[in-house]
């Protein structure tokens, strides 16, 4: 009689193989009818025959857990054994399940939620989590959230052991590292200029991938340079509103980041520069710098070329002199917050004037004082004159003018006065004039004038035995000097003449007087050539043999019956 016996494992996993091994005497080279076994698995097994080898033996398993019975009858050649029967504990194995599925990728500052949904079947859980760390923990096994502080593939895995029955699951999840917001700022953006926002985090610029949303509050213009560069610009300062918020959104691989800051909007100092628009050279003026903002500050300053400067108490205030002539150019910088507003201005350097002037200090009262600037530049020049004296101006503004002064018949002293300025720099001028006496030289009407007919020229009503009197005839004779102012003069020949008289006086004062004159020919009847016998009824000739040409008229009168016939000029038949 075979025996029943086999082998049988104290325990098994639910829906887990177990080898049962037949190891009882039996011949297991015979074949059925010879040799058959009555295999009972028990509630819910079910049994695969291992076929290899010269054996009975089962893969068998469990669709449920508890106590299971196997039970086995052999016949061998008709004879049957005794019932075997064998206990095994059936454990139930553990499914692993999480509900939401575990997220196979997130961002470095998200987190994965595990919310076990499956069956642990009472046995022990065995976490592993690598790097993460739990957080949000509701229950440590079965309810939390797990995050990363660094990027990369991560890996977690769980492995419920139920009296040695296992369910074990790894997770991979991808921790991607969202881009940085790094933003280069100014902490100011002045009113009406550009503020230049420059994004220098890690985000890649130049991917397609890699979205980025700008948002500036209330901003006027926003010019987009390219590779995330923006000039913004914020055009009009409100002390009420001045904080405007800058969003950044960088949406990279599915990971989104927002980050908000601030840019404070300043306003723009407006500069003043308290100075005169002209000065001299090498004059010390004062310079005040201002500007219409309590807090800005006086950053920058410039006096032109050769400015030198000097301070004073007040560090906006400062005495400035040019050592050289032309426009110079002032320039101040104020700033707040970095905000800067430059002004200039203009201020003229003339060189100070010379008093430099040619002048005549001693004339007589029939001439004219003439007074020249002689120094550099081209300044104007401002006369005050005594009463009575007047000027006119020969050229150059005033700088090359004739005085005439009042004839009074006396020596007298006048002061001529001058004002002489380049721009404002002025020098004043001071000279005197001795203004003499000039004598009298007063020709007389003289009437008709004939030649060889001597003319009398009386001036004893303007004579002085104190001056000298000299006679300019042109052509004519002093016949005669009476005394007393009185000459007697003639003239040979007829035509124009200029009859000029010069007096000087003691003091060296001359005066001359021109009469032109007209000397007309006087005609001599004695120049009549006649014949002194001529035959009656019998033509001859009478000729004037005197300056024909000077004579205008001859009236001849015709007596006992003579007749005249004109023969050409100054001839006549007769």
């Amino acid at each position: 009689t075979p025996s029943p016996v086999f082998d049988l494992p104290a325990g098994a996993c639910m829906g887990e193989d177990i080898v049962v091994l037949y190891t009882g005497s039996a011949d297991l080279n015979l074949d059925p009818p010879d040799l058959e076994f009555d295999w009972d698995w028990g509630v819910d097994g079910t049994a695969v025959p291992i076929t290899s080898g010269n054996q009975e033996a089962y893969n068998v398993q469990w669709s449920s857990f508890g106590t299971k019975t196997v039970r086995l009858q052999v016949t061998e050649n008709g004879c049957t054994s005794t019932i075997l029967s064998q206990n095994i504990e059936v454990a139930e194995k553990p499914v692993i399940d999480f509900t939401p599925a575990i997220a196979t990728s997130i961002c470095v500052d998200e987190t994965v939620s595990f919310v076990f949904s499956g069956n642990d079947a009472g046995g022990n859980f065995i976490w592993d989590f690598g790097d993460a760390t739990p957080v949000n923990v509701t229950d440590a096994n079965t309810n939390f959230e797990l995050e990363w502080d660094s990027a990369g593939t991560k890996t977690v895995s769980l492995t419920i052991d139920n009296d040695g029955c296992l369910d074990t699951e790894t997770f991979t999840i991808n921790v991607l590292e969202p881009a940085t917001t790094t933003v280069n700022s100014p902490a100011y953006a002045c009113e009406g200029e550009p503020a230049r926002f420059v994004y220098t985090g890690t985000g890649d610029t130049n991917d397609a991938g890699t979205s980025f949303n700008w948002t500036f509050e209330d901003a006027d213009a926003i010019v987009d340079l390219g590779n995330e560069v923006y000039d913004v610009t914020w055009e009009t300062y409100d002390p009420n509103d001045t904080i405007k918020t800058i969003t950044l959104e960088i949406i990279k691989d599915g990971c989104t980041v927002v980050r908000n800051f601030t840019i404070s909007i300043s306003p723009k100092p407006v500069p003043q520069i308290i100075a005169p628009t002209e000065a001299c050279l090498d004059e010390s003026i004062a310079v005040t710098f201002d500007s219409d903002l309590a807090g800005a500050t006086l950053t920058g300053y410039d006096f032109g070329t050769d400015g030198t400067e000097t301070a004073t108490a007040d560090p906006e205030i400062w005495n400035v002199a040019w050592s050289s002539i032309g426009t110079k150019t002032i320039s101040a910088t104020y700033s707040i917050n970095g905000c800067d507003s430059t002004i200039t201005q203009d201020i003229v350097i003339f060189p100070i004037p010379s008093d430099d002037i040619n002048t005549e200090t001693q004339i007589c009262d029939n001439e004219t004082a003439n007074f020249i600037y002689q120094g550099a530049g081209t300044p104007t020049i401002t006369w005050t004159m005594p009463a009575g004296v007047t000027f006119t101006q020969v050229s150059g503004n005033n700088r090359d003018i004739d005085i005439t002064f009042p004839i009074t018949g006396t020596a007298a002293t006048y002061t001529i006065e001058a004002l002489i300025s380049n721009g404002n720099c002025n020098i004043t001028f001071q000279e005197d004039v001795t203004v003499l006496p000039a004598p009298i030289a007063n020709i007389p009407d003289l009437g008709t004038i004939c030649t060889t007919q001597p003319v009398t020229v009386d001036i004893s009503a303007d004579f002085d035995a104190n001056n000298a009197y000299t006679w300019n005839l042109d052509g004519g004779t002093i016949d005669k000097y009476n005394g007393a102012g009185i000459w007697t003069m003639s003239w040979e020949n007829p035509g124009p003449v200029d009859l000029i008289l010069r007096v000087q006086s003691p003091n060296g004062c001359v005066s001359r007087d021109t009469a032109a004159l007209d000397i007309g020919y006087f005609p001599q009847v004695g120049d009549l050539n006649v014949p002194d016998v001529v035959c009656e009824n019998e033509t001859f000739q009478i000729e004037y043999l005197g300056n024909v040409a000077e004579v205008t008229d001859f009236d001849w009168v015709e007596t006992a019956g003579g007749t005249f016939t004109d023969n050409g000029p100054g001839s006549w038949n007769v």
